[in-house]
C-alpha cells in the first residue's frame, strides 16, 4: 500500500484548522521533514505553536528543533500568526526557543 503523503497532508491541514493539536503536531513535524508539502521550518514552528495553546504539545522543545534555521523575524512572524488564532495571553506567555536569540 502506498502512502500519499500529499493528501495526508491535506487532511492533517483540515483538522489542525479546527484546533486538534494532535493533526496540528503531526503538520509541524511533515513541514519540517518537508513529507508531502515543501519543507518549511517556519510553517513548522507556526504549527507547533499552535499545537501547544490547543493543548497538550510542547511547543518550546518542538519549535526549538527547527528554529535553529530560523532568523528571529521568522520566530516572530510564526509566534504572531499563532497569535491570531488564539488569545494573546497563551502564546505570548510561552518563551521564544533560546536558540532564536543566538543568531
Amino acid at each position: 500500500m502506498k502512502v500519499d503523503l500529499k493528501l495526508a497532508a491535506t487532511w492533517l491541514r483540515k483538522s489542525a484548522e479546527q484546533d486538534n493539536p494532535l493533526a496540528q503536531s503531526a503538520l509541524a513535524a511533515m513541514y519540517a521533514q518537508g513529507w508531502g508539502v515543501k519543507q518549511d521550518n517556519e510553517e513548522a514552528c507556526f504549527w507547533f505553536m499552535r499545537a501547544s495553546v490547543s493543548g497538550r504539545m510542547s511547543r518550546t522543545m518542538s519549535c526549538s528543533e527547527v528554529s535553529s534555521a530560523l532568523r528571529p523575524e521568522q520566530i516572530e512572524s510564526a509566534r504572531q500568526r499563532a497569535l491570531k488564532w488564539h488569545a494573546p495571553g497563551k502564546v505570548a506567555a510561552h518563551s521564544t526557543p533560546a536558540s532564536a536569540h543566538n543568531g
